[in-house]
């Protein structure tokens, strides 16, 4: 009988002889324990990357395209918020714990937490005030903004206490956890729908997901109350926000390159052709973005912690062209068969399934290096960073809302845009890397 340590082993055996071949030396103890981190993170983010997929599929053949445009609009609106609840500190706060001893990283997760639950208090606070204005700006229901609010909140909050539960290589508890939530979504959806017929609908959808994250957050918490002290240390609070206000600039960017094109897709094509977009944004997600997210969960901390990055950007460059041609393929496959399970409303286009894989393969190429420049570059390489990505940024948005208001905004001319900056984004983290690397 084949034992799971068994196969474990074997496994760890084809990966050395591998790199062995690959680097032409064996496998040093960090890289190990990265693989092995690796591993798990990547087991248990499968399955809850397949559960989730499952989820968004069966929302979009549920809703239709039209209302899975404005769910699309829901996540801008909550992502536009936690710009403003998290100023990019779930980042922050592992490069800061990474070389804390225990006492350091418990002042440092306690002091974040307080400063957390003061400003969500005044930014919810903000608003309310406002929620007619921003109700209508992005075309929702008001009561869409106390559901944005509470998934903003715990949201960003449970994804610094994961980024801090894997620093502290928790990974299997983590992945148990996320695997549970998805399961929890896909099965409280199946039963909206057929048990409860025509009960199913856009705010039943939403108010899950905000459930689902609560009962996620509970969890975490209960896992790392050990690691809280009632402490307030201005000293740290300081060296969060510093790093922060540097990486602020790349918070935006995201936010406005993934939800801001959602918001002019909606305004210049219509809510429909919306939810094609994000049907294929979904896919393409799931494709790189998710094994980005499970990647990071693993490379960040440990290029954090890591004496010699240099090391790692050689690797990167040495079997990147392998993985990019084989990445760029799978990445096609998915979306391709992806988009037939949205159903029949659902149209397959395959420029757009070519402008998405490209996406894919840059995103790709240039986060594996944006990683090792954010996890321990001089903040003024840093920010400079940041400051040519925005600028690129900010000239795809000119150039998206000049082609919506002369009339010739198309989903091609927004996914082609979309490709070429994300080639870009790849060119510019890798002369930052490259930067970097030079001096140390």
């Amino acid at each position: 009988m084949i034992s799971p340590v068994g196969i474990k082993q074997k496994l760890f055996l084809v990966v050395e002889i591998v790199h062995l071949r690959i680097f032409g030396h064996e496998m040093g103890e960090e890289m190990r324990k990265f693989i092995g981190n690796l591993g798990i993170s990547f087991f248990g983010g499968t399955i809850s990357s397949v559960l989730l997929f499952s989820v968004s599929v069966l929302a979009g053949r549920f809703l239709g395209p039209a209302e899975y445009g404005k769910y699309a609009l829901y996540v801008a609106l909550y992502s536009f918020l936690t710009i403003f609840l998290s100023f990019g500190l779930e980042t922050t706060i592992v490069r800061l714990a990474a070389n804390a001893d225990k006492e350091r990283r418990r002042r440092i997760l306690s002091t974040y937490a307080i400063f957390f639950f003061a400003n969500s208090i005044f930014w919810s606070f903000v608003f309310l005030v406002f929620s007619d204005l921003i109700s209508k700006f992005f075309g929702l229901p008001t009561v869409f903004i106390v559901f944005a609010l509470l998934f903003s909140m715990t949201n960003a909050l449970a994804v610094t206490i994961e980024n801090y539960l894997k620093l502290l290589n928790q990974f299997i508890f983590v992945n148990v956890v996320r695997v549970f939530q998805g399961i929890f979504l896909l099965f409280s959806i199946i039963a909206l729908y057929f048990l409860f017929e025509g009960f199913f609908s856009l705010g039943w959808f939403v108010a899950l997901n905000v459930f689902a994250l609560i009962l996620v957050l509970i969890v975490f918490l209960f896992e790392t109350k050990s690691y809280f002290t009632l402490v307030f240390d201005k000293g740290i609070l300081k060296e969060l926000l510093s790093f922060s206000s540097v990486i602020f600039l790349g918070v935006i960017s995201g936010y406005l390159i993934q939800n801001g094109t959602s918001i002019l897709i909606d305004k210049f094509i219509g809510s429909r052709e919306l939810g094609f977009y994000s049907a294929y944004y979904t896919l393409s997600a799931l494709a790189t973005g998710q094994f980005i997210v499970l990647f990071s969960a693993v490379y960040f901390p440990a290029v954090a912690q890591a004496g010699d990055k240099s090391a790692i950007a050689r690797k990167i460059d040495r079997i990147f062209p392998a993985l990019g041609i084989g990445w760029f393929i799978l990445s096609a496959l998915v979306i391709f068969f992806g988009m037939k399970l949205y159903g029949r409303e659902y149209s397959i286009d395959y420029m757009i399934v070519l402008f998405f894989s490209a996406y894919s393969l840059f995103n790709l190429y240039g986060s594996l290096f944006g990683f090792i420049v954010i996890s321990g570059g001089k903040q003024e390489i840093v920010r400079n960073l940041f400051i040519a990505w925005f600028f690129v940024v900010a000239l795809y948005f000119v150039f998206l809302i000049t082609m919506g208001m002369i009339g010739s905004l198309t989903l091609y001319t927004v996914v082609a845009a979309y490709a070429t900056i994300f080639f870009v984004n790849a060119i510019l983290n890798k002369y930052f890397c490259n930067k970097y690397l030079s001096n140390l």
